[in-house]
């Protein structure tokens, strides 16, 4: 199968402090991996170097055999599409305008017809069509992260890296949501982070857990209740006893 992301000696550091240090990992070229770990444990920014967006580390990344840095914008915009946490509001367009922008690395600002029939199939396909003309600004927080997911989906990327996805999310969109990843995780890579310890492991093909800006495991499936406990040092506290909303 081969690998998408493969890392070697990365560190960074941010006012003279060590944020990151990973010695050697490889990621695959399709599949749904979830990054776990404490707040502070370096999971953003992790996320962030990987798509790009941060590249003043020490290190080194190739994406698809290619050192990341020698990716041009518009190369590394079609192999993979970023999603934040929380959404820019300091311009405000349409969400199918927003959708649209998914298609920007190959239209370059010119959409084709098919370049249209790919965002209403991917508004059709997250549920969004009653939205496609309401401005970014009139959405609530879940459907503005659903049509950040929709962008990154009409973008048709190798590798789709999405911080906290699920976070403004109801129970029932988490779970249409990660049906949707786990399916796009047939063909494509999924990198998310998640701090849910209830929905991910049903859907997740790998666990990459840190702490302290260290990996403590790399793992097939979803981390067991024990490795929970030591990742988030519960000491003792019954971690999945109970669930509760």
């Amino acid at each position: 199968m081969g690998f998408s992301f493969e890392i070697s000696g990365l560190s960074f550091e941010a006012s003279s402090r060590r944020i990151l240090t990973l010695t050697e990992l490889s990621l695959p070229s399709a599949g749904l991996v979830t990054i776990l770990g404490p707040n502070g444990a370096g999971k953003t920014t992790m996320l962030r170097i990987l798509a790009g967006l941060e590249r003043e580390y020490n290190g080194k990344i190739r994406l698809w055999g290619k050192d990341l840095k020698d990716h041009s914008s518009q190369e590394r915009s079609r192999n993979v599409a970023w999603v934040p946490s929380e959404l820019d509001l300091s311009f405000d367009i349409s969400l199918v305008e927003m959708v649209g922008l998914g298609r920007y690395p190959w239209n370059q600002g010119y959409p084709t017809r098919d370049d249209r029939l790919a965002v209403e199939k991917v508004l059709e396909r997250l549920e969004l069509l009653g939205l496609r003309d309401r401005m970014l600004s009139t959405l609530s927080s879940g459907e503005r992260q659903k049509a950040q997911v929709a962008r990154a989906l009409a973008s048709e990327a190798r590798c789709l890296i999405l911080d906290e996805p699920c976070s403004h999310l109801d129970i029932k969109a988490r779970y249409e949501l990660m049906e949707i990843l786990q399916m796009v995780g047939q063909s494509a890579l999924v990198l998310m982070t998640s701090h849910d310890h209830y929905i991910i492991p049903r859907y997740t093909d790998w666990s990459l857990a840190l702490k302290t800006g260290e990996m403590f495991s790399y793992q097939s499936g979803a981390l067991s209740d024990q490795e929970v406990s030591l990742l988030f040092d519960l000491k003792g506290l019954k971690f999945g006893e109970s669930q509760s909303d």
